[in-house]
């Protein structure tokens, strides 16, 4: 945020000892109630978040309903306190506040919402909390109990929240006094992630992360110090999948990549074929599938995988059955052409080839009974991509017992 002078990253932590910290691209400085900048009014220990909204610093109270707020265009000074408990019948205190704005931009109809601990959504339209004509309430909703202060992120021209009830558009939360859990991003994977909300709500490390360049929305499950996980969201296909081996505890975005931080580690994510040199392995299931009947059963023969790959690779497949899950048990591998790559092979010597080949390999499937059917596929590699694009099945029908 800008003060007219000075461009500022202002850095917020909730503990007893740690003060605000302001950054101007060289220096460090703790905020305190004096020096340059300060913060009077609030006591700065007490300031754990912090929100820019219409060119208004506004920071959050720690176990309070209430903000404080600034003048316009400052970043340091007397603050403000505007209790919002009358509006928060459920109690708590205030987990977050973000900016929501209909239109994807920074404009007029902008809008404020304060998150408190225990799911509500107080919502504000204006630019003058000192001034009612300036500073409408447009109502209070209910989401669902957040997770953790980083559990919301704007997205397009919505707002998430991210809570023990899964991923919820707060365009959908503020047509009702409560939300409907269909509406929720999160509904393909609802009993996997509240199972994760239930284990773990009260770790440190919940976070939302959209990666605009992997078509990805990333939320980051903390599973305890070390094991973390990741359930990412195609946000074309609204369809999810799970990361493993991110030991995160937060993400950000820097010139268009993506990055984690660990203790005291940095690491770049979503590059290159391996995974900090080690082996990289992916396991993908299809939907359960009936083939067109679900009273008839059928004995699965054989499952062909059409997959694309650039180098030497190994994968596995089967076939559930009647939506059991069981540990790989089928072979398959595929060894690449030794045609020659553009700029790699000899002119006149090496076979042309394009960078990805093409493979169809039937594999036969442990011998199984049933009504549906989900066909799996695991890779393990360090050196190569793999697309799993499609999948032919060769199934026997039963015939009727009389």
């Amino acid at each position: 945020m800008g003060d007219g002078t000075n461009e500022w990253l202002l850095m917020f932590n909730e503990t007893a000892t740690d003060r605000p910290k302001y950054y101007d691209g060289t220096t460090w400085t703790s905020v305190t109630t004096t020096g340059s900048p300060q913060l009077t009014g609030i006591d700065p220990l007490a300031a754990v978040f912090g929100c820019s909204y219409h060119g208004r610093l506004f920071l959050l109270e720690k176990d309070t309903l209430s903000f404080w707020y600034l003048s316009a265009g400052v970043v340091g000074g007397a603050a403000t306190e505007f209790d919002l408990s009358p509006f928060a019948n459920l109690g708590g205190y205030l987990m977050w506040a973000a900016t929501w704005t209909f239109d994807a931009g920074d404009g007029i109809d902008d809008m404020i919402v304060f998150m408190t601990s225990e799911g509500q959504a107080i919502i504000y339209k204006g630019t003058d909390p000192s001034a009612a004509a300036d500073w409408v309430r447009v109502g209070t909703y209910y989401l669902g109990k957040p997770l953790g202060r980083r559990s919301f992120v704007q997205y397009g021209g919505d707002l998430l929240a991210l809570t023990q009830d899964g991923v919820f558009p707060m365009s959908e939360g503020i047509r009702k006094a409560t939300i409907n859990d269909r509406v929720a991003v999160s509904d393909k994977i609802k009993p996997t992630f509240i199972t994760a909300a239930q284990n773990y709500q009260s770790n440190f490390g919940w976070q939302f992360q959209p990666y605009p360049l992997k078509n990805a929305m990333i939320v980051n499950i903390p599973v305890g110090t070390t094991g973390q996980v990741q359930y990412v969201m195609n946000t074309i296909t609204m369809s999810w999948c799970r990361f493993t081996g991110w030991d995160s505890t937060c993400f950000g975005i820097y010139n268009d990549e993506i990055y984690f931080g660990k203790s005291t580690v940095v690491q770049k994510c979503w590059t290159g074929s391996s995974d900090d040199g080690n082996n990289i392995i992916g396991e993908g299931w299809t939907s359960w599938n009936n083939f067109g009947g679900s009273t008839q059963a059928k004995q699965m023969k054989m499952f062909r995988p059409m997959v694309q790959t650039n180098g030497a690779i190994a994968y596995l497949t089967d076939v559930d059955v009647d939506f059991s899950e069981k540990p790989i048990t089928g072979v398959a591998s595929y060894t690449p052409s030794t045609a020659g790559l553009w700029d790699s092979g000899l002119w006149d010597d090496a076979t042309w080839s394009g960078n990805l080949d093409t493979v169809f390999k039937w594999t036969s499937p442990d011998v199984n009974t049933g009504y549906y059917f989900s066909a799996k596929l695991k890779v393990e590699t360090n050196t190569a991509t793999l697309h799993w694009l499609s999948n032919d099945f060769v199934y026997e029908t039963g015939g009727i017992i009389s």
